[in-house]
């Protein structure tokens, strides 16, 4: 019977630590809070510097192009992350490939004026994260738009 009992909890200690978050998950996710965090800002004031130390440098220039057109234009992108979920989370030693649910809403504004000159759109995405381990931190060094529903 006590043989029963030992079993019983070894059996329950280790279903409660499968539903736990590692260390490593938690980082990850903590690095694309921030980095969606950066995102807003860094489309907001055109700063694509505000991505250092959280994005590779490859991706850090994707940004860059993005924010660089909509200045050509005297365009900014004034966003908002309304929701972001964590569906599935996959580490190996030094990567990282995050899928996610994210609704957003985003509208593009005159630099000069701030007036609004595209209007406020929703849109629900299903994202795909690569992330990569440089000198012990999480960066972002891909994004991947699986699907994508714009609501007007």
């Amino acid at each position: 019977m006590k043989y029963y009992l030992y079993l019983f909890f070894f059996v329950f200690a280790l279903m409660g630590c499968a539903e736990k978050e590692t260390l490593e998950e938690f980082l990850v996710k903590e690095t694309i809070k921030n980095y969606t965090r950066v995102l807003i800002e860094a489309y907001k004031t055109g700063n694509p510097g505000l991505f250092k130390g959280l994005a590779a440098e490859k991706e850090i220039k994707k940004r860059d192009i993005m924010i660089s057109s909509w200045l050509s234009a005297g365009e900014y992108m004034d966003a908002d992350l309304k929701k972001l979920k964590f569906k599935e989370v996959k580490i190996t030693s030094d990567t990282a490939v995050v899928k996610t649910s994210e609704k957003w809403t985003f509208q593009y504004r005159d630099v000069k004026t701030e007036e609004v000159v595209d209007p406020q759109k929703t849109v629900s995405y299903e994202m795909a994260y690569t992330l990569v381990k440089e000198d012990g931190r999480w960066l972002v060094s891909e994004l991947r738009i699986d699907k994508e529903r714009i609501k007007k």
